[in-house]
């Protein structure tokens, strides 16, 4: 029986200590024929300016390219410089639009004139084409890999400007159909284009039912409906109809990890170019603005508390279970909040009747675990005192029982008022347009522990100082 040979991929530790070795300069060269273009690219933060000059004199002009797209664009653009001019106009011109199009947002004006000069014009006129839209729709992230065909070609003539345009296209699943002005008419899927016989025309395998995505759509708002429809190649339209690129699912899947990491950098409240190879003093400079916001809101808490002062005065007991509530509503708010805004991300709540379904389904929930965790909240806080009596619970003016049941109806009221905030407060801030992620930060936090502090300390002057 034949043996499979699994191959290791190296470190990136290894990698780059390997390049500051003084080899031999065909030694480097079959190390990063070898080797992966992330791992390149990783290796190449590591390593000084004189290697890095040296590496990029030895890679090939693919993997080159290769490891400028797997790369942070940031890096990318303060190490063009180091790439001999010859050199950079093959790399540019086998990168993709779209990448050249994100690495250019960390050129200054003079550095992007000089990298533009080294491009082929009709590279310079596309890449032009994907500039003048804003980064963040689909015009901003679509590219030109794509095959155009004439409905009126047949399937002989299809198949020979195929044959011909294959190998500078990534993918080629999909075929687009323009007419001479080049609105989009329909798409060819490959397979069918392959089994169709002589002398068919494109007309009769395309298909005109498909979705196309406009070139001002956000690429966040276009992902929704772009994952529905699960096509390799997505068109991408103007106002007119008229084909201005493609979008990938390779596109796709870097929009949602950028999203995904936009959305947890605004969940830890911290800055979303908050990168791994930042210093410790530029990484506190980042998150700053967001710890003293967060400080201002936590004034807030302090002030509600405040108004309670006669009520924690006369009842000491319940400060001990001042964090469990605190905690609890904020778990279930949390939980709550997340899954509106997956819910968003998905759907989009396009329905009032589907929104209002939603919060119903929510509030159920809390209601449902407000109840049970009540219940346990209190048998815990009356055992407790029965074992640890303290305050008016060790005097005897107020009974174990009695705390136990303003924290169990304080876990019960305040979880359930953390779900409808958790559920409509992301709603609300994308119906007004701003990025839902946002309540997840210090607001939700902080309107959480406010109805929860309002909610348990109301309960026990109303059901406790008033029989005092």
């Amino acid at each position: 029986m034949a043996r499979l040979k699994l191959m290791t991929r190296q470190s990136t530790r290894d990698l780059s200590l390997y390049l500051q070795k003084k080899k031999s300069d065909s030694a480097i060269r079959t190390r990063l024929k070898k080797a992966h273009p992330y791992d390149i690219g990783e290796a190449l933060i590591k390593v000084e300016p004189e290697i890095k000059s040296r590496i990029f004199s030895l890679i090939t002009v693919d993997k080159l390219s290769q490891t400028f797209e797997h790369m942070e664009k940031e890096h990318v653009a303060s190490n063009l410089h180091l790439v001999n001019d010859k050199k950079l106009s093959m790399v540019l011109e086998n990168m993709e639009l779209d990448e050249i199009a994100e690495l250019f947002i960390h050129l200054g004006e003079e550095a992007m004139a000089t990298t533009m000069s080294h491009m082929s014009k009709e590279k310079r006129k596309a890449l032009n084409k994907i500039l003048k839209y804003n980064i963040l729709s689909v015009g901003g992230q679509m590219n030109n890999d794509y095959i155009e065909l004439s409905s009126s070609m047949t399937i002989k003539e299809a198949m020979r400007l195929l044959i011909s345009r294959v190998e500078d296209m990534e993918v080629i699943d999909t075929l687009f159909v323009v007419d001479d002005a080049k609105h989009l008419e329909g798409l060819v899927d490959l397979r069918d284009l392959i089994v169709a016989k002589h002398p068919s025309t494109i007309e009769a395998i395309m298909y005109t039912n498909f979705y196309s995505a406009h070139v001002d759509d956000l690429m966040q708002d276009a992902i929704s409906e772009i994952k529905r429809y699960d096509a390799p190649l997505t068109p991408v339209v103007n106002d007119e109809g008229i084909l201005e690129g493609v979008v990938s699912l390779d596109d796709v899947m870097d929009a949602i990890e950028e999203e995904s990491h936009d959305d947890y950098a605004k969940l830890a409240g911290v800055n979303t170019e908050d990168f791994i190879y930042d210093t410790p003093f530029k990484k506190a400079k980042s998150r700053f603005p967001w710890l003293a916001l967060m400080l201002g809101l936590n004034l807030i808490v302090t002030s509600v508390l405040s108004g309670f002062e006669d009520t924690i005065a006369a009842l000491t007991a319940l400060v001990l279970f001042q964090p469990l509530i605190l905690g609890m509503a904020g778990n279930i708010g949390t939980q709550s909040l997340a899954v509106t805004i997956l819910k968003l991300s998905e759907e989009s709540f396009p329905k009032f009747k589907n929104t209002l379904k939603h919060i119903s389904r929510e509030v159920s929930i809390g209601l449902i675990n407000g109840f049970l965790l009540g219940v346990l909240g209190f048998a815990m806080a009356t055992v407790f005192l029965l074992f640890a009596p303290m305050g008016v619970v060790e005097a005897g003016t107020v009974m174990a029982s009695q705390i136990g049941m303003v924290v169990g109806l304080a876990i019960f009221s305040a979880l359930t008022v953390s779900t409808l905030l958790g559920s409509m407060i992301p709603m609300i801030l994308n119906k007004i347009h701003i990025d839902p992620a946002i309540a997840s930060g210090p607001f939700i936090t902080t309107l959480n522990d406010i109805s929860a502090l309002i909610v348990y300390f109301t309960l026990a002057s109303v059901l406790i100082l008033t029989l005092l």
